[in-house]
């Protein structure tokens, strides 16, 4: 036996020693809590059965103390009769002496169970102190893990500081790209608008008998750096006598394809060329004044040096030599300041620079259009200005966004089958009762960027058989062409950072045709058109609700969110609006890998109120305002599966994730917890909307530290107007003003629909294969199957679905996403290339 302890304690030790110094801290913590917990129990427990054995003597006493006077009563009547026995009372003490029997064996019962109870109390005393003794020895043996803790702490903070440094570095080395990015662009303009005068310049050149070859560049400002080719080849004119006083290639310029740059500068003493050094740095090569001559005669060799127009690189006239020469730059480029003098090309006299220029000009054939490019200033706009936070990461402004999946079943991801069969593995019907392992989806929602707390909207017209909690189409199996949303939902408005968003949802007021959309469209052949959902009656006499999503961000933590319903029938009826904040299911599978967490928790804070605590976020609140006075129900359950409708199998808990959905449709009140917790919740509003009339209704998600009081008060509807407003001017900055009314609001709500795509897309292939430690083993034959060759695929990020199921249109679409977002646009390109990614064999996965 002491070899089988100290066997097990060895294991003990050698998994707490595995255990991670970060986590250790928050375990020991739990461990002290539930010993603590498990203590009171126990002694509450003791003391409930000491108790009850108490009540219980007290009451055989009791019954013992009216039995003997009632027998004394008796024995009294009796002596008074003459010692005769009346019936009644010979029965009555019958009675007394049982129950004088009965109570003598309960307070002899009662005190051996406090006899017992008392030993049991005791033993498990000990066992407590001796549970704390250990307790303190492992405490004592953490202290490294600590130690450590601290150490790593300020190893952190250090790279914290160093990762600040470079990105200011980084931040400022983007600046004077865009800068320098601005100067190419105003060079490449001025270059096009060059090619206009191509006809003037040539004929301008034949005028004067020049035979140039390449153009040299366009002499922008003083001092330029050009290129000086050989004799022959340099763009000057044949009648400069530049190359003879240098002499013939005099540096050795052999090299037709790669000339080193030159800059060339002459005064009346002497003319001076200046060249790159393979050291980078500019080398002087003087040529030397020929003595025998005066500063004239030595200049008057270099008085057939043309002059060029800044703008065109055409030769406009000579220098003329009244004036020092300044610099000479590229070869028969020639920069002077304005007010030297010319030799004008068609007649005498002399012009500066500026008027031979606009003379010039004048003679240019009219240019052709331009053709707008969208852009948007930076900075212009608060847009702007909460991107450019975003990306120095001063603000999270990205934290929430539209990034909840609308459909999370029938994925591969949530397919554990053995032939791969992802449609029957996990379908539509399945998805209210289920919980999802590697997502989530709703209807019009929203999430934080690691889709650990959702929102979205449920929605009951009182006639269909389930909640709209999600999308519903065919699956491939059952569409005619293939999988196919049967819904009628379009993407309004977003901006970059998702400030602001507005859907809409559009409802019927009969019965959803679920079945017959999947049974007409099976039926249907290949040439045959698709069934959709308007085609089946359901919207006739406008008989639908239009129901209207909008959030909009006060702060990067704290989301306002409007939900307005319209009756577009022609008669009064009756919707239920059930709100819904949930956390993903990060508990249930026992996985290790990252985003795994220990259980979260919802819990009322109120009437109106649910506070939401979770291992990784900051405490967040919510808090749902009144329609007609009246606050709503708010109704707690679980996110987890429902075992016993899917399987047959016992439920973990009695409120899992349907429970919302039997109350609601099915009346079941028993389903949600009336301790008012859990991991999902949902506000239950009954509107009843006359014909045409619209009812509004706001909550509120933000940060415990942001509260806001009231939570829906003016603040509320100032921000959400600012935010509307601030999105307007984003895009009237984003979109061409050229366009008309209705091509803008068309370009708006193509840039909002590719914004509303992204979504928190989470797959571990490894572990998806494996199968996760609490869930029941995969079957093996997947092992060789579906994704095998792809083990090193980790993918845990936002990521832009065009239609929700294919990555090969996302670099296409990164670049409309380029007008508004740049930053994610070359984020997510880099995305798909990274190594936990790409394959090795460079194949981009389909997502």
């Amino acid at each position: 036996m002491s070899e089988v302890s100290e066997q097990s304690e060895r294991e003990q030790q050698n998994r707490l020693d595995l255990i991670h110094p970060q986590i250790h801290v928050e375990l020991e913590q739990l461990n002290c809590a539930t010993d603590s917990i498990n203590k009171l129990e126990l002694e509450l427990d003791a003391l409930q059965r000491t108790q009850d054995a108490a009540v219980l003597y007290e009451r055989a006493t009791s019954h013992h103390q009216a039995a003997k006077e009632l027998v004394a009563l008796a024995e009294e009547g009796l002596t008074s009769q003459g010692h005769a026995f009346d019936q009644s009372w010979q029965e009555m003490l019958n009675h007394s002496t049982e129950k004088v029997n009965r109570a003598e064996y309960d307070r002899t019962e009662s005190a051996k169970n406090h006899e017992l109870c008392s030993r049991e109390y005791q033993r498990i005393d000990g066992r407590v102190k001796q549970l704390q003794k250990e307790l303190k020895r492992e405490i004592a043996r953490s202290r490294p893990y600590f130690e450590m803790k601290a150490h790593f702490n300020q190893l952190m903070e250090m790279q914290k500081r160093q990762v600040s440094e470079l990105e200011s570095e980084v931040q400022a080395s983007k600046l004077t790209y865009s800068q320098t990015l601005r100067r190419l662009e105003e060079i490449s303009n001025q270059i096009h608008q060059a090619r206009g005068t191509e006809e003037a310049a040539a004929a301008l050149r034949a005028a004067t008998g020049g035979a140039g070859g390449a153009r040299s560049p366009p002499a922008l400002e003083n001092g330029a750096i050009g290129r000086l080719g050989p004799a022959g080849r340099s763009g000057m004119s044949t009648s400069s006598t530049l190359p003879s006083l240098l002499g013939e290639d005099p540096l050795g310029l052999d090299d037709e394809f790669y000339p080193p740059p030159y800059r060339v500068s002459g005064s009346r003493s002497h003319l001076q060329l200046y060249r790159n050094g393979d050291s980078g740095r500019e080398q002087r090569l003087s040529v030397p004044r020929d003595d025998d001559r005066s500063d004239t005669e030595s200049l008057a060799s270099v008085s057939t040096v043309s002059s060029v127009d800044p703008l065109s690189d055409q030769q406009i006239g000579y220098i003329a030599l009244d004036d020092e020469l300044q610099e000479v730059a590229a070869g028969a480029t020639c920069v002077v300041n304005h007010n030297f003098s010319l030799s004008p090309l068609d007649g005498p006299g002399h012009d500066n620079i500026d008027q031979a220029v606009a003379r010039l000009s004048a003679a240019r054939p009219a240019e052709a259009p331009q053709v707008p490019v969208p852009s948007v200033a930076m900075g212009d706009t608060a847009e702007e200005r909460r991107l450019s936070e975003d990306r120095s990461r001063t603000a999270n402004w990205k934290r929430w966004g539209p990034y909840l999946s609308e459909r999370q079943w029938g994925t591969v991801r949530e397919d554990y089958s053995a032939d791969g069969n992802c449609w029957d593995y996990f379908s539509h019907d399945q998805a209210r009762s289920r919980a999802y392992r590697w997502g989530e989806d709703g209807l019009l929602g929203i999430a934080d960027r690691q889709c650990r707390l959702c929102f979205s909207v449920a929605l009951w017209n009182g006639k269909d058989p389930i909640l709209k909690e999600r999308l519903f189409g065919v699956t491939g199996p059952e569409g005619n062409h293939g999988e196919d949303c049967k819904e009628c939902y379009y993407y309004l408005d977003s901006t970059p950072t998702h400030s602001y968003m507005k859907a809409l949802y559009k409802y019927p007021q009969n019965e959803y045709p679920y079945q017959r959309l999947v049974q007409a469209n099976q039926e249907r052949g290949i040439h045959q058109p698709e069934l959709e959902l308007e085609d089946t009656g359901v919207f006739d006499e406008s008989r639908y609700w239009d129901v209207t999503a909008e959030y909009a961000k006060s702060s990067p933590n704290n989301v306002l969110i409007q939900i307005t319903v319209a009756n577009r029938g022609p008669e009064d009826s009756t919707i239920h609006v059930i709100p819904t904040l949930w956390f993903r299911n990060t508990w249930s599978w026992g996985c290790t890998h990252e985003g795994c967490t220990m259980k979260p928790r919802l819990a009322s804070d109120g009437p109106s109120r649910v506070r939401c605590t979770h291992e990784t976020l900051h405490p967040y609140c919510w808090e749902v305002g009144e329609h007609d006075g009246k606050a709503p129900e708010l109704l707690f359950t679980e996110n987890e599966t429902n075992h016993s409708r899917l399987f047959g199998g016992q439920n973990r808990t009695p409120f899992v994730k349907d429970s919302i959905n039997e109350y609601v449709v099915h009346g079941k009140k028993e389903c949600v917890n009336p301790k008012e917790k859990g991991t999902k919740v949902g506000a239950h509003y009954v509107l009843h909307v006359p014909a045409g009339q619209t009812v509004t209704l706001q909550s509120r998600l933000y940060q415990e530290d942001e509260a806001v009081t009231p939570a829906l008060g003016e603040d509320f509807k100032t921000s959400f107007n600012q935010r509307k407003s601030e999105a307007d001017a984003f895009y009237a900055a984003a979109i061409p003003a050229r366009l008309s009314a209705e091509e803008t609001n068309v370009a708006r709500q193509g840039l909002a629909s590719l914004l509303w795509t992204k979504q928190f897309y989470h797959y571990v292939v490894k572990d998806w294969m494996e199968g996760d430690p609490d869930q029941p083993k995969p079957p093996q034959q997947r092992l060789q199957g579906r994704n095998s060759d792809w083990m090193h695929l980790f993918n845990r990020d936002i990521i832009s679905m065009p239609d929700n199921t294919a990555s090969w249109d996302l670099a296409f679409h990164m670049i409309p996403f380029a007008l508004v977002d740049i930053d994610f646009a070359k984020d997510q390109l880099m995305l798909f290339l990274r190594e936990w990614y790409m394959h090795p064999n460079g194949q981009i996965p389909g997502m």
